[in-house]
């Protein structure tokens, strides 16, 4: 939509549009309607509610969106939520036995909730939510989170000992000198991302075991895919570095890793909002049906017409003087 002049001021971009007397209206002929919000307005004309007028808003790719995920992450709502995940993993710790499975399953669960949210278009995060199920809210993310690491890990793990067996332990270059390990290694790198947002957009185990998901995943959007990946490695490298620099608090019996979690909660978070935004800049090669974010065609500007005053009713005089009882 190009921009739309109003009807009485032709020089002047149209922010609204009347239904009742059709006509496109300016800040001018669009007066407030502060009761149902900053932007609404009413016809100055006749009186009657008008309508914003609102056009489709681009689609920007992910790696434009980095400034967007960080403020909402440094928001109120982002540093309320951060801050919960960290004490959730921190403290769980304490729980015997399956404590810190429980933390990964609550943060696993929210991790899951950002990426959904974010691949329909939204750029704040999620409240957290709980349908008082720990089955659903907790158990079965636990299991998906973790699983992309297991069918990574295990294989690597028994190709390793096929290959160099404990010479690993003295000289773990050797990995490096075999080309075997070293393209099976590169392999899962690049799948693992891939990996977890199959778990993430499928409530089912099966199908983040199935490998077709995943090399659909990728193939539909190959170059979305490596742009996210290598940011993904990029915020890897900082949360690896930042978390072997930084102190723990606590006694070696008990360690406090608060500040540790904290940067790995904010930086999982800001992987889950891109992985996200990959799968919703390229909706159409994934098949999904979102409804496109859309802005003002006039942004910022609010109106300041004259609201229309009702036109009082005439005054009926009696035709005897009430006074006048003759």
């Amino acid at each position: 939509m190009g921009t739309v002049r109003c009807s009485q001021h032709p020089r002047e971009p149209a922010g609204w549009s009347c239904p009742s007397c059709e006509r496109s209206l300016c800040a001018d002929c669009a007066a407030p309607d502060f009761l149902a919000g900053p932007f609404e307005a009413s016809c100055a004309r006749c009186g009657q509610p008008a309508s914003r007028l609102m056009v489709p808003e681009p689609v920007l790719p992910n790696y434009r969106m980095l400034p967007t995920f960080l403020r909402s992450l440094v928001s109120r709502r982002g540093i309320a939520l951060i801050l919960v995940l960290t004490f959730v993993l921190v403290f769980t710790r304490f729980i015997l036995c399956v404590g810190s499975l429980l933390g990964i399953g609550v943060y696993a669960g929210y991790w899951f909730l950002v990426l959904r949210t974010t691949m329909y278009g939204e750029t704040r995060l999620p409240w957290v939510r709980f349908d008082n199920n720990v089955l659903q809210d907790v158990l079965l993310p636990m299991v998906r989170f973790l699983l992309p690491s297991v069918l990574l890990l295990v294989p690597l793990g028994l190709l390793l000992n096929a290959r160099v067996g404990l010479e690993v332990i003295e000289d773990p270059g050797v990995v490096l000198t075999d080309p075997v390990l070293l393209v099976a290694g590169l392999g899962a790198l690049v799948v693992f991302p891939a990996l977890l947002i199959v778990a993430a957009v499928s409530d089912s185990i099966a199908a983040v075991v199935n490998p077709a998901n995943v090399l659909a995943l990728v193939r539909r959007a190959p170059r979305a895919y490596a742009i996210t990946w290598l940011m993904w490695v990029g915020i890897e490298a900082i949360d690896v570095t930042l978390t072997s620099v930084l102190p723990v608090w606590g006694t070696p019996l008990a360690p406090f890793p608060v500040l540790g979690t904290l940067v790995t909660v904010c930086l999982g978070l800001l992987t889950a909002m891109l992985f996200g935004w990959m799968i919703y800049a390229n909706a159409g090669a994934y098949g999904l049906s979102v409804a496109p974010r859309r802005r003002p065609l006039v942004p910022g500007v609010v109106p300041r017409g004259r609201p229309l005053q009702p036109e009082a009713p005439a005054t009926r005089y009696p035709d005897r003087d009430p006074f006048n009882k003759g």
